[in-house]
């Protein structure tokens, strides 16, 4: 389950990891204090990938849901390797071509940018 639309205040989640395997591991409880200036911040809720790394999963906190979001993921030699824009607050695409290793996701919305680190690793 995703949070699009966490409440503002303190927000507990629990954490938990699933293998390639479907085999399901609680991590753990963390607590998130947001505040009301969060609410209306860019932000990347959750990037996520299938079993086998195939398609990436991005779920976007956009300060106004019609806005246009731009995405890029870059390589660690800052090659634009994937782009892509989305109105909604899920973004999917394939990533099957590309090899294993670290990479750089980029959303932007209307100047405003949140970047996250993606490692792929088949």
């Amino acid at each position: 389950m995703q949070s699009l639309k966490p409440c503002i205040g303190l927000t507990y989640y629990r954490l938990t990891e699933i293998d390639a395997n479907n085999q399901k591991t609680i991590q753990g409880v963390i607590s998130v204090m947001r505040s009301k200036a969060q609410q209306n911040s860019l932000a990347i809720s959750q990037v996520s990938t299938d079993a086998n790394q195939q398609n990436l999963t991005l779920y976007l906190q956009k300060p106004n849901a019609n806005t246009l979001a731009n995405i890029q993921i870059l390589s660690t030699q800052g090659q634009i390797v994937q782009t892509g824009q989305t109105h909604h607050a899920v973004w999917q695409t394939d990533i099957a071509h590309l090899p294993s290793g670290l990479y750089l996701l980029i959303a932007e919305v209307n100047g405003e940018v949140v970047t996250k680190k993606i490692v792929i690793n088949r």
